[in-house]
């Protein structure tokens, strides 16, 4: 799982969201939020806690290149349909933003 998720990463260098019970990108379902517990993973070790700790929560793994640093970024995700928990559950894990699936909108927080 760890290399398919690498080439599903190098295909995507804008970010993904990916669900790792149906091995299917995921593009609809509201926000993403990432877990506090997985902030800061990257590489092959950084994905691997990330896949851990996804297979015990909403098995959704995301990722995203950091332009400032250009390191890619894994996080274990969650969704969430309604703004206002998004914004919630984004303040409870530390987020700086959180990103809709649909419209593409980012929204710091």
């Amino acid at each position: 799982m760890i290399f398919e998720i690498l080439k599903i990463a190098s295909q995507n260098p804008l970010g993904f969201t990916f669900n790792i019970e149906t091995k299917e990108l995921v593009t609809t379902g509201g926000w993403v939020i990432a877990y506090q517990e997985t902030q800061d993973s990257f590489g092959k070790d950084g994905l691997e806690s990330c896949l851990e700790h996804a297979k015990k929560h909403q098995k959704l793994i995301g990722g995203w290149l950091n332009e400032e640093n250009q390191q890619y970024y894994f996080d274990s995700v969650m969704l969430i349909k309604d703004r206002e928990e998004a914004i919630r559950q984004g303040l409870k894990h530390k987020q700086i933003g959180i990103y809709h699936l649909e419209t593409g909108e980012y929204l710091p927080i």
